[in-house]
């Protein structure tokens, strides 16, 4: 069963917003896939998520998702 989506809203720099947009472009997903994927990530590594709540977005390309370091 798929979560069910809400749409929070929050203010974000151009610069920053640029990078998120240039990113998400680059590898193939959406502006909303990369912010999930970031906001996941950054739970994970504060040990509030397990791994199994780190899957990637549907539409994402599993090859280009594991470049990268942060």
């Amino acid at each position: 069963m798929k979560a069910q989506m809400k749409k929070p809203a929050f203010q974000i720099d151009s610069e920053t917003l640029n990078l998120v947009d240039d990113t998400a472009k680059k590898i193939g997903i959406s502006r909303s896939d990369l912010i999930r994927m970031a906001i996941k990530e950054k739970l994970y590594r504060l040990g509030v998520l397990k791994p199994e709540g780190l899957e990637p977005p549907e539409q994402s390309n599993p090859k280009i998702l594991g470049k990268g370091g942060a």
